[in-house]
C-alpha cells in the first residue's frame, strides 16, 4: 500500500544517496518514483529501480514514518524509522577524572524547542540526568561522581501525554466536563473538531470516548460502535467510519463538522463522511470523557489520552501533522486540551483556554501511561570519560623492624616514620 506525502529512500552502490516522494495512488502496491536527493524531484537515470525495487509482485506495504532501503541489487531490504528530531553533536568537558571527583559536564551543541533530552549511561541506557526540555540552546548535563570508565549517550524524545484507564459499564468511571464548555463555545455554532488517542482493552459493543449523550438525546457524540468510530450531532443518524479500531493498540481518532459535512479520521486518514447541515442545539447534559449514559451503559473500556476540542473544522493534513505532538495550548481554535499529565488526584487541567473547564474524575479512573513518544532519537556522538587512580598524594609508613623505605633511607623503631610525597 502506497501512502502519499511520505518520503522514501533507495540505497545505490552501497550508499544511501537517493530519496523520493511517493506519487502513487493510496492503496496501490509497488511503483514509486525515486528522486535524487541532491536535486529534489529530479528523476534518476536508473529508472529501472522503480520497477526492480518496488515490484507489485513484492506485495510490499509502505508504512508512513519509515524509510525503506535496498542495496544495488535491490535485495537485502532494510527498514528503519525516520525521526523528526535533529541529531546534535555531543561533547564532554573532562576526558579523565580522578578519585573523589564531583563529575563532569556533557553538552549538546543545540536543542529543539519542546523536545525532552536525557543523559544516559551507554552500557545500559539508564538515565543519569534529565530529562531537560529543549529551548533551542545547548543543554548541559552533569554526570555526577564518576567511579569507573564510563561512556554516555544523549537520548531525545517528543513529549508524551498521560492517560486515564476506564473500566466500562462495570466501573462507571468518567471525567466530567460539566455543561459550560459546550454552552460557552459550541452552542449555536456549526464547526468543531474533536480528537483523542484511545487504546481499547475489550470489544464491548458501545464505548463512549466523549459526548453529552443521554438516552434519546445528544448534541455531540464521539463513540466506538462494534469496533468502528461513530460521530454525530443533534441526535441525527450519525456517521460510521469504515475502519475497525483494534483492541490493545493505541489509535488516534478524530471527527470534524464544518456546517455541511461530518467526517471521521483514523490515525490522521479520512475514514468516512456524511452530509448534514445545521447549527448545534443547546444541551442540558453533562459533557463526559469515557462516560456513557445515565442508565449506566456505553462507558469506555480501555485507556483514553490527549482529548482535544476545537471550534474549527480542521483538515486531514492538520490533524495528521499534530496528532503525534503535545500541544502548547495556545493553538488557534483550540478550546480544550486534556493531556492527563497530572498522574494523580481527582481533577485534570485544560491546557487551553487559561485552564477554564477543568475535568473532574468520577469513580476514580486510573492514571496510566499514554501513547509512546512519536519521535525518538539517540544522538550519534557519544561522550566518554576515563577514571584514573591518583597520580599525586602522600604515603606514610611506620616501621617497627628495620626497613628500607622508598626514599632509600633505612628506618627502624628509633627512626620509624617515613613520609613520601608522589
Amino acid at each position: 500500500m502506497v501512502i502519499p506525502g511520505f518520503a522514501y529512500a533507495l540505497n545505490y552502490d552501497g550508499q544511501y544517496l537517493y530519496a523520493g516522494c511517493d506519487v502513487g495512488v493510496p492503496g496501490s502496491q509497488g511503483a514509486l518514483s525515486i528522486f535524487d536527493i541532491t536535486t529534489p524531484l529530479s528523476p534518476l537515470l536508473i529508472a529501472q529501480s522503480e520497477t526492480s525495487f518496488f515490484r507489485p509482485s513484492d506485495n510490499l506495504t509502505i508504512v508512513p514514518g519509515f524509510c525503506y532501503m535496498a542495496d544495488d541489487l535491490y535485495d537485502n531490504l532494510t527498514i528503519f524509522p525516520l525521526s523528526c528530531i535533529t541529531d546534535q553533536d555531543v561533547s564532554i568537558t573532562d576526558l579523565t577524572l580522578c578519585l573523589g571527583n564531583a563529575g563532569t559536564t556533557v553538552l549538546t551543541a543545540s536543542s529543539e524547542n519542546g523536545i525532552n533530552y536525557s543523559l544516559r549511561d551507554d552500557s545500559d541506557n539508564s538515565i543519569i540526568d534529565g530529562p531537560v526540555v529543549g529551548d533551542g540552546n545547548s543543554i548541559s548535563f552533569n554526570t555526577g561522581a564518576v567511579t569507573a570508565n564510563t561512556t554516555y549517550n544523549v537520548y531525545a524524545e517528543s513529549p508524551v501525554a498521560g492517560a486515564l484507564e476506564f473500566t466500562g459499564d462495570a466501573g462507571l468511571k468518567r471525567v466530567s466536563l460539566g455543561t459550560d464548555l459546550w454552552t460557552d463555545n459550541f452552542e449555536g455554532t456549526n464547526t468543531i473538531t474533536v480528537e483523542s488517542w484511545v487504546n481499547r482493552s475489550g470489544a464491548t459493543t458501545f464505548q463512549t470516548i466523549i459526548g453529552n449523550y443521554e438516552p434519546g438525546s445528544y448534541t455531540m457524540l464521539l463513540r466506538i460502535d462494534n469496533g468502528n468510530v461513530v460521530f454525530g450531532i443533534n441526535s441525527v443518524p450519525y456517521l460510521v467510519g469504515a475502519t475497525t479500531i483494534p483492541v490493545g493498540t493505541w489509535t488516534h481518532v478524530a471527527a470534524t463538522y464544518d456546517g455541511t459535512v461530518l467526517k471521521v479520521y483514523v490515525n490522521g486518514v479520512l475514514d468516512g463522511q456524511l452530509n448534514y447541515s445545521s447549527n448545534y442545539l443547546s444541551s442540558p447534559h453533562e459533557l463526559k470523557i469515557g462516560g456513557g449514559l445515565n442508565n449506566n451503559t456505553e462507558y469506555f473500556l480501555g485507556d483514553i489520552s490527549d482529548v482535544r476540542l476545537w471550534n474549527v473544522a480542521r483538515t486531514e493534513a492538520t490533524i495528521a501533522a499534530d496528532m503525534n505532538i503535545v500541544l502548547n495550548g495556545n493553538e488557534t481554535g483550540l478550546v480544550a486540551s486534556y493531556q492527563f499529565t497530572e498522574g494523580a488526584g481527582t481533577t485534570t487541567s485544560n491546557a487551553a483556554s487559561g485552564n477554564l473547564y477543568p475535568g473532574t474524575l468520577v469513580n476514580s479512573p486510573t492514571w496510566v501511561t499514554g501513547p509512546p513518544a512519536a519521535c525518538t532519537l539517540e544522538m550519534t556522538t557519544i561522550a566518554s570519560v576515563t577514571y584514573g587512580l591518583p597520580t599525586a598524594g602522600t604515603d606514610i609508613q611506620t616501621a617497627c623492624d628495620s626497613i628500607v623505605w622508598i626514599d632509600g633511607n633505612t628506618y627502624n623503631a628509633n627512626n620509624n616514620v617515613a613520609t613520601f610525597t608522589l
